[in-house]
């Protein structure tokens, strides 16, 4: 229930205790101190002090956390697919630049590029288009997937009780 800040000799409330709630921060001295102290004498210790706790109201913490969430979804599309080898980079401008692609090469009739510039900064000579074609249905999948994660998440983040069960919700 209560760490101990040793650098302000103060006592830190991680979870509501009598007239204490949480995050509340208690030096010696104060009136408040006594519940501290009743808390000690119940066969309690002062925990190893791990920070102040976050006291934003619930739905400021689920807020937060579908941030979180989203912000993680983000970067596991970005890493991208590989396809024989090859690393397709999964954001947005680069699903656009893997499309426009296609799309000439559809129009033009053509089967490989002369040239191809993968996500890792390479060059690849005669490239096939079917394997751009590839990693761009592969990408879409993965992030149908990703977004089908992201929304179990979000709908955990909203049935979440509490900040503790909150914390627990990782992507």
């Amino acid at each position: 229930m209560f760490t101990h800040d040793q650098t302000s000799g103060r006592a830190v409330c991680v979870a509501d205790y009598g007239r204490l709630k949480r995050g509340a921060v208690v030096p010696q001295g104060n009136e408040l101190w006594a519940d501290v102290e009743a808390w000690l004498a119940e066969g309690n210790a002062l925990g190893a002090f791990a920070g102040y706790p976050d006291t934003r109201p619930l739905s400021d913490l689920k807020a937060a956390k579908l941030d979180e969430i989203e912000s993680a979804r983000h970067a596991a599309e970005a890493e991208g697919v590989t396809v024989n080898a090859i690393r397709y980079a999964g954001d947005p401008s680069n699903r656009q630049a893997l499309k426009e692609a296609i799309d000439l090469a559809e129009r033009t009739g053509q089967t490989h590029f002369a040239r191809w510039k993968d996500s890792d900064g390479t060059f690849h000579e005669t490239h096939p288009v079917a394997d751009v074609d590839a990693a761009l249905m592969a990408i879409a999948q993965r992030r149908g997937e990703l977004i089908d994660r992201e929304g179990e998440k979000a709908a955990a983040i909203a049935d979440a009780p509490d900040a503790a069960t909150l914390e627990g919700i990782t992507w």
